[in-house]
């Protein structure tokens, strides 16, 4: 305080505020400092997403009229301490990262500083596993409490459009088993399910208002146990449509939509209550905000998916990590889920292998 006594006199002239003690020791010791001191926000909407080689870091773009740079720190240990890039563009919020090992974690966290040198707190702590095109590891089930999940972009939360795609192989004889569910965390309702059923029948859920007369959206083709299948729902505001191995099994018209709701989180392998564990294995997972065509399932059903080549993609885990306990959202909406229980395992069904084709 300039005028420590409340006399009314400055602490330039007034010799009482200059010498609270009255022993001179003190003088010096009040340097009212003038300038920016206050740090940058920290950057948010921080997301990593891995693909073959690389990583992309996205953020959301600071606001400050004094910025003056990003700074990206990375490693491959967590929280990281080793600035590895700095960005001077406020609205670049992209950082592709190249070159990288597959199958190894890699850790990221960002800040931001302005042009008086104050550096924000560092952003949350991210981390990103490259994984290769071919399809190598799936994920196995116990059928007892395995499960995968984690909170929900708001993509996941559907309206009158929807797929669902997986390659499954069961191992269970009675009872229903969930593939993926999405719904409120706190288990009051789910907007979307899909299992199969005891007789290997794909059995689509939603509101009651997708299954009129009370029946149930049961595919007519059973698969057997310990075979690996694919399957695909969709639903393109009218019809309801299921396939099995790309071949449409079941066609219903609704003409609903899905039901409204702030559905914040999903469970793969599992019902939100913990109940129907999926027993045996699941591998590339995907989900769209467009209902894809046959020939569009066909297409895809026996590659990996490239993000930057598809529309509506808003989740997608290839379970091909092989490392750590996050299975990664490779549609670049940050859907990533931890892995409670399931083990990595090379039991697979077999892409088409991949092919490049030289111009020259």
């Amino acid at each position: 305080d300039p005028d420590t006594d409340s006399d009314g006199i400055n602490y330039t002239i007034d010799r009482d505020d200059q010498d609270l003690d009255e022993t001179r020791n003190d003088i010096g010791a009040y340097v009212y400092l003038q300038g920016d001191y206050a740090a940058p926000a920290i950057p948010a909407g921080t997301i990593a997403t891995p693909g073959n080689g690389l990583v992309t870091l996205n953020w959301s773009s600071n606001s400050e009229a004094d910025f003056a740079v990003y700074r990206i720190y990375s490693g491959t240990s967590a929280n990281p301490t080793t600035k590895t890039d700095s960005i001077t563009s406020v609205g670049t919020t992209q950082r592709v990262y190249t070159g990288l090992t597959n199958n190894t974690t890699y850790y990221y966290r960002i800040t931001a500083m302005d042009t008086a040198g104050n550096e924000s707190n560092y952003s949350a702590n991210l981390s990103a596993v490259p994984v290769g095109l071919d399809n190598e590891e799936s994920l196995s089930f116990d059928g007892v409490d395995d499960y995968v999940g984690g909170a929900a972009a708001t993509g996941l939360n559907m309206t009158d459009k929807l797929t669902i795609t997986t390659w499954f192989k069961y191992t269970f004889e009675s009872g229903q088993k969930r593939i993926f569910t999405m719904g409120y965390a706190d288990n009051t309702a789910i907007q979307y399910a899909v299992l199969i059923n005891n007789q290997g029948k794909i059995y689509f859920i939603s509101s009651a208002a997708f299954e009129p007369g009370g029946t149930g959206n049961i595919g007519n083709t059973g698969v057997a146990q310990n075979e690996w299948h694919h399957l695909a729902v969709t639903y393109d505001g009218s019809d309801l449509k299921l396939y099995i191995d790309g071949v449409e099994d079941f066609t219903r018209n609704i003409g609903q939509d899905f039901p409204n709701g702030s559905y914040d989180h999903f469970w793969i392998g599992k019902r939100q209550d913990g109940a129907e564990s999926w027993a045996g294995w699941l591998d590339e997972i995907s989900v769209w905000s467009r209902a894809l065509s046959q020939a569009d399932i066909q297409q895809r059903m026996y590659r990996s998916l490239d993000r930057t080549e598809e529309s509506g993609l808003e989740g997608y885990w290839r379970f091909e990590e092989n490392v750590g306990a996050i299975a990664y959202d490779l549609s670049g909406n940050g859907n990533h889920a931890a892995i409670s229980g399931p083990a990595w395992d090379t039991d697979i069904a077999s892409f088409y292998p991949f092919i490049s084709l030289n111009s020259t």
